[in-house]
C-alpha cells in the first residue's frame, strides 16, 4: 500500500495563522509597554549628604574594605577626589548590601587571624560612617593601623584570647586601643584619630565599663604618640606593654588622673604593684622603689620607679617566671627620648627575684654598676 499525502484543512491553517497573529501582537504589546516603563534612577552624584547616612543600612569593615580596594582598583583617582571616592563607595554599599567582605579575610590559623577576621565582620557605626565620608582614603589607609594593633595584641598577649575569639575588658585589650590610637596619631594627625576612635565607641553595645575602658586607653594612646614623636612604632610598642595596667573591678568608676591603661577582665596573679627598696653601693645608700608588673604566662613585663631625695628615675624591663617560680628580669636601656636630661643609668641590668606574688626580693647585676645590688618588695596596700 502506498502512503497517501495529507492536505491540510482549511480550518487548520487558519488556526495556525491565527496563532502567530496573536504571538505578534502580544510581542508588540510588550516591547510597547518596556518603552512606556521609566527607566531606573541614576545613582546619587555629589557629596553624601547627612540624610542620606542616617537612611544607610551600615556595612561591616569587610564590606566597606572591599568597596575601597575594587573601586579604588578600577579607577585609582578616586584616592585624589576624596568627595569622589566617598560617593562611589557609599553608592556601592547601598547597592549591594550583602555584598563581599574584604578579599583579605584571614586564614584563622592564627590568634591574630581569627580575631582580625571577627574585627572585619563586625558592622561600623553611623558616626564611623560619617568619619568616612568626610575622610574615605584616611579612613581606608587606617585598616593598617588596626589590623597593626590587633597583631600586637595577639602577639604580645595570646594569655587574653577568649574563646570566641574576642580580647575584650583585657590587657590585650587595653594594648590593642592604645596602640591604634597611637598608630592613628602618627599616620594621619591627632584630630582624625580622635574622631574615629570616638566614632567607634558611639554606639557601644557593651556595658559601660568596657566602653569606659576603651575610651580611656584610646586616649593613653594618643597621649603616648603625642608625647614621643621620635619614637619608631616598634618602640611605641614596647613601651605600651611595659606600661603600668591598673586593674578596675565590676561596678567600679576609673578614678580621675588615673596613669596607665585600664582593663576589667582576667587579672593575674603578678598583676600587682609592689614597693620596697633597692640598693646600689656604687651610688651610695638605698634608693626606695615602686615596681609595676603585669603578667601573660610566664612572661612578665612592666616599669618601676626609683627615687632618693629629690632624685627620681623610671625603667622598664621584660622577663620571665621560671619553673621553680624564681623571676628572672631583664632591664631595658632607656631610650634617649624617656631620658632627655642624660641621667646615669646603670646598664645591662638583670634581676633574679624569688618569692610570690606578694613578695620578692632577690639580686641585680649589671655591666657599669659593678658592685650591684639588692631588691626588696612587698605588694603595696
Amino acid at each position: 500500500m502506498t502512503r497517501q499525502n495529507r492536505i491540510p484543512s482549511p480550518l487548520s491553517s487558519t488556526l495556525f495563522s491565527l496563532l502567530w497573529l496573536l504571538l505578534f501582537i502580544g510581542l508588540g504589546a510588550c516591547n510597547e509597554n518596556a518603552k512606556n516603563q521609566p527607566a531606573p534612577p541614576a545613582p546619587p552624584t555629589g557629596p553624601v549628604t547627612e540624610a542620606e547616612i542616617k537612611a544607610a543600612t551600615l556595612p561591616t569593615y569587610g564590606q566597606l574594605y572591599h568597596a575601597c580596594d575594587s573601586l579604588t582598583g578600577a579607577n585609582p583617582t578616586l584616592l585624589r577626589d576624596e568627595t569622589a571616592m566617598a560617593r562611589a563607595v557609599f553608592n556601592w554599599v547601598k547597592a549591594n548590601p550583602n555584598g563581599k567582605a574584604s578579599a583579605e579575610q584571614p586564614t584563622q590559623s592564627s590568634h591574630f587571624d581569627l580575631v582580625y577576621a571577627l574585627q572585619l565582620a563586625k558592622k561600623i557605626t553611623r558616626a564611623e560612617l560619617s568619619v568616612f565620608v568626610a575622610q574615605p582614603k584616611n579612613f581606608y589607609d587606617g585598616r593598617n593601623a588596626v589590623k597593626a594593633a590587633y597583631a600586637a595584641a595577639a602577639v604580645k598577649f595570646p594569655c587574653d584570647l577568649q574563646e570566641k575569639g574576642e580580647f575584650d575588658n583585657s590587657k590585650a585589650n587595653a594594648v590593642l586601643h592604645a596602640y591604634w590610637n597611637a598608630l592613628l596619631v602618627r599616620r594621619f594627625g591627632l584630630p582624625f584619630a580622635e574622631q574615629w576612635a570616638n566614632a567607634r565607641e558611639s554606639e557601644s553595645p557593651k556595658e559601660a565599663a568596657n566602653t569606659a575602658m576603651d575610651l580611656h586607653n584610646n586616649k593613653f594612646g594618643r597621649d603616648f604618640a603625642v608625647k614621643y614623636p621620635k619614637a619608631t612604632d616598634e618602640e611605641l610598642l614596647i613601651m605600651l606593654t611595659e606600661q603600668k595596667f591598673v586593674f578596675i573591678a565590676r561596678g567600679e568608676s576609673i578614678p580621675a588622673g588615673t596613669e596607665g591603661l585600664v582593663y576589667i577582665l582576667a587579672q593575674r596573679p603578678y598583676d600587682v604593684t609592689m614597693t620596697g627598696t633597692i640598693t646600689n653601693p656604687d651610688s651610695g645608700g638605698p634608693w626606695q622603689i615602686a615596681f609595676n608588673f603585669n603578667q601573660c604566662g610566664s612572661v612578665i613585663r612592666g616599669q618601676y620607679t626609683i627615687v632618693r631625695g629629690a632624685a627620681m628615675q623610671k625603667r622598664r624591663f621584660e622577663g620571665v617566671i621560671n619553673p621553680d617560680k624564681s623571676m628572672s628580669l631583664n632591664v631595658s636601656q632607656s631610650y634617649v627620648f624617656e631620658n632627655p636630661d642624660y641621667m646615669n643609668e646603670c646598664m645591662g641590668m638583670k634581676m633574679t627575684l624569688t618569692g610570690n606574688e606578694r613578695a620578692l626580693k632577690g639580686k641585680w647585676t649589671s655591666s657599669n654598676c659593678y658592685l650591684g645590688g639588692v631588691v626588696d618588695v612587698t605588694v603595696s596596700k
